[in-house]
Parts: C-alpha cells; sequence; structure tokens
C-alpha cells in the first residue's frame, strides 16, 4: 500500500514503519530460528511473509505482527517466493 515498510535486524526482529513519519507501527521479536532472507507484504497489505534458512515461511498479520501460519518443506519454498500481485485468468 506504500504506507508501511518492514525490516529485519541481525536478531530477527520483524519491525514495522510508517512510510509517511518513519513512526514505529509494530515489531516481534526473533521471528524465526535462523537468519531471514526475505520479508514481504501480500498483494493487499494484510499480511506478511517472511522466509527463513532454516526452511520455513511464517505468515504474520501485518497490522499486529500475530502469527497466522507456520509453512514448512515444499509451502515454506513457495511462499518464499514474492507475491507479484494479483493474477487474472491466463489468456
Amino acid at each position: 500500500d506504500g504506507l508501511r515498510f518492514a525490516t529485519l535486524d541481525d536478531a530477527n526482529t520483524l519491525t514495522v514503519w510508517s512510510s509517511e513519519d518513519g513512526r514505529l507501527l509494530a515489531e516481534r521479536a526473533q521471528v524465526h530460528d535462523n537468519s531471514v532472507m526475505s520479508v514481504e507484504f501480500s498483494p493487499g497489505g494484510d499480511l506478511l511473509v517472511t522466509a527463513s534458512w532454516d526452511e520455513t515461511a511464517r505468515l504474520w498479520n501485518a497490522a499486529t505482527l500475530e502469527p497466522v501460519q507456520l509453512l514448512e518443506d515444499q509451502a515454506a519454498r513457495s511462499a518464499a517466493e514474492p507475491w507479484s500481485g494479483p493474477k487474472g485468468p491466463q489468456t
């Protein structure tokens, strides 16, 4: 939505910030057991996905950073691929 951005630090703390004024909106410590390789908002902006070298991906409520779902193995690898936005019918 362009109004927020997410960061991760070396301790795997996930933080959501306001793009307008730099204000901290939400924060959650130790989101994975191993280093996180990516974080991305869903196309609708209501979820965040984090993907880690521990072969897990986690879905988070983007407003509260409460966990929504843990994905492992193949599901985690699929979730690690960036969302490209809503997909329409193939023609």
